[in-house]
């Protein structure tokens, strides 16, 4: 509520919890094992990012996959072959915001997102790429992504601002520490 009253003194502010599904680790351990068996017989890591990729006041999405993305290069080498699958909304996909895409050390695709693409995208990934800058808009989003892609079976890396320091224990702070 801070970061909001920043913007708007004197503006009430209720902070409402996202909904998350309840988690259920009923078959985790299996689907873990599942995920880890996948990446060590194909040698392939899949990475996903996923989320809104622009914003109309602050460069965060596309832009912080794009300037932290320098990161996922430490996944590929010894045998290992990094896929990135990124999905955004279809506004996101400007031009300029997929030439920074370019950038990217590993192979990666862009696709619309629906909520269907998210589960697909999160059933197959071993891993979830979730770089946070430290603008105020960033700290103010919620954990929601990560809880998601942890529910999901996914190892979360986050590079950049330590946003998701409540799940410190489960996060890799790094391409190469995963």
């Amino acid at each position: 509520s801070h970061v909001v009253s920043d913007f708007s003194p004197g503006l009430p502010v209720h902070v409402m919890n996202d909904p998350a599904r309840n988690f259920n680790d009923g078959g985790m351990s299996e689907l873990l094992a599942s995920k880890i068996l996948d990446a060590t017989t194909s040698r392939t890591i899949r990475v996903a990012w996923f989320g809104v990729g622009d914003n109309p006041n602050f460069k965060v999405g596309l832009s912080d996959l794009a300037h932290f993305g320098s990161a996922l290069s430490a996944l590929a080498g010894d045998g290992w072959f990094p896929i990135l699958r990124i999905l955004t909304n279809a506004r996101a996909m400007t031009a300029d915001n997929l030439a920074k895409l370019l950038r990217l050390p590993i192979p990666y695709s862009v696709n619309e997102w629906t909520e269907e693409e998210e589960q697909s995208l999160l059933a197959e990934s071993l891993a979830a790429f979730i770089p946070v800058n430290c603008q105020n808009f960033s700290v103010a989003k919620s954990l929601n992504r990560a809880v998601t892609a942890m529910n999901a079976g996914c190892q979360i890396v986050s590079s950049g601002y330590p946003l998701y320091d409540k799940l410190a224990p489960f996060i890799y702070r790094s391409a190469a520490e995963f």
